[in-house]
């Protein structure tokens, strides 16, 4: 569900970002990523609100801002963002998650996959790829959702793992 899942991460390159590249390259930028999320809190101010359907009202605003209170704290949303492996780099986080990718095309564990409309990083069609491309997968549309779906399609998601755990999926 909106994870690192292969074929989104690693990613080539910036620009595989599309209209969200100027925004990936200022975050990765040495000088103004700092800025933009340490500082300024981008992250949390402007993604986040962007990357749900329905508004954020305040207090689930506040439940979310208040674990990065101050530019220091943020440092791991920065972490996140930098360590994201786009163009091979870095180079650890590269190998580790093409290791998870040979993994996850080769246990028999169970899996499944929580997709919505638009969706941001695994639409429909990385479903469908995930169901011939990885064993032992069922998916599931949870409606309209962005990125951040739990926060859009929390009783649904929930319908989801509910209806898969009780058909014996974790067994």
């Amino acid at each position: 569900m909106e994870g690192a899942l292969p074929p989104v991460y690693p990613r080539p390159d910036i620009a595989s970002f599309g209209r969200m590249a100027p925004l990936f390259r200022r975050m990765r930028d040495p000088v103004a990523g700092p800025i933009a999320i340490l500082r300024d809190n981008i992250w949390l101010e402007k993604i986040l609100p962007k990357s749900v359907l329905l508004p954020l009202d305040k207090k689930e605003i506040a439940a979310y801002r208040a674990p990065f209170p101050t530019p220091e704290s943020r440092r791991p949303i920065l972490e996140m963002i930098q360590s994201a492996p786009i163009g091979g780099k870095p180079v650890d986080v590269t190998a580790a998650l093409d290791a998870a990718a040979g993994w996850w095309r080769e246990t028999d564990m169970p899996k499944l996959f929580l997709y919505a409309r638009p969706g941001r990083l695994l639409p429909k069609r990385l479903a469908v790829w995930a169901t011939e491309n990885l064993k032992n997968v069922k998916i599931g549309y949870v409606g309209r959702g962005v990125h951040f779906l739990p926060e859009t399609s929390p009783r649904r998601i929930a319908r989801h793992i509910d209806k898969w755990l009780l058909a014996g999926a974790a067994r």
